[in-house]
């Protein structure tokens, strides 16, 4: 009979091969396999359409008395930079002699108290004040 371990110096339990390979290495087989094979579950959402509500676009047309304007390039233009920039807002045109801007938006995606934050937040507020907002209503022209 053959033994798996052969220790002279150590007192071991010395199993015979045959029973090693009979009963212990598939069990030790399945051990290794079972810790080693790691099950990644994946939890998904069922799959459901989804329906978005799309409001339709509440176009709204106002006119912004703006004070704090120096320039026509540096601050006119930085004004109409960043309000064309934000989302909602479709058209804007900002006049430095006039000291007004005219912003065209989607009511339901901005507001125009927004819109006069956006622009006094250009400056951290010390730059640009809106003195009045204006209702404009294009439909009746």
């Amino acid at each position: 009979m053959r033994y798996l371990f052969r220790f002279k110096a150590f007192k071991l339990v010395i199993l015979p091969k045959d029973i090693f390979m009979k009963h212990l290495a598939p069990l030790l087989f399945l051990f290794l396999l079972m810790i080693s094979c790691k099950e990644v579950v994946v939890t998904k959402a069922p799959k459901t359409p989804t329906e978005k509500q799309v409001l339709p676009i509440k176009q709204q047309h106002i006119v912004l008395d703006i004070d704090g304007m120096s320039c026509e390039i540096g601050c006119a233009r930085t004004i109409e930079s960043t309000l064309s920039k934000t989302q909602g807002i479709s058209h804007v045109q900002v006049s430095f002699d006039e000291k007004k801007g005219r912003v065209t938006f989607d009511a339901n995606k901005i507001s125009k108290e927004a819109i006069a934050e956006k622009i006094l937040s250009i400056g951290n507020g010390k730059l640009y004040k809106v003195t009045n907002i204006t209702a404009v209503n294009l439909s009746a022209n």
